[in-house]
């Protein structure tokens, strides 16, 4: 069995540069979740969560690392940029 990939995500809070962009990607790729989403949706959503990827550090890593996470995970990751929830998706509580 391949050994899964530690994924560390860090949220850019509401004063970051670049809120509203994050905003409208994250509410978008939500909304097509719930609505039929394409092959190509879920590959814009992939690279589009790589971009709050601390570590692994590869780009390529960070994909895989997203690839490998669980429905929970990737929906949590989407819940935390767009403000639904203040905790890490990434770590063990």
């Amino acid at each position: 069995m391949t050994e899964r990939i530690q994924l560390e995500f860090e949220v850019p809070g509401a004063d970051a540069p670049g809120f509203l962009k994050r905003q409208r990607d994250a509410l978008a790729f939500s909304l097509s979740l719930s609505d039929n989403p394409t092959p190509d949706d879920i590959d814009a959503m992939v690279k589009f969560l790589s971009q709050f990827v601390t570590k692994p550090n590869r780009q390529e890593e960070r994909e895989a690392a997203l690839w490998d996470a669980s429905e929970d995970e990737f929906f949590a990751l989407i819940n935390a940029i767009i403000g639904e929830s203040e905790a890490d998706p990434t770590t063990e509580e």
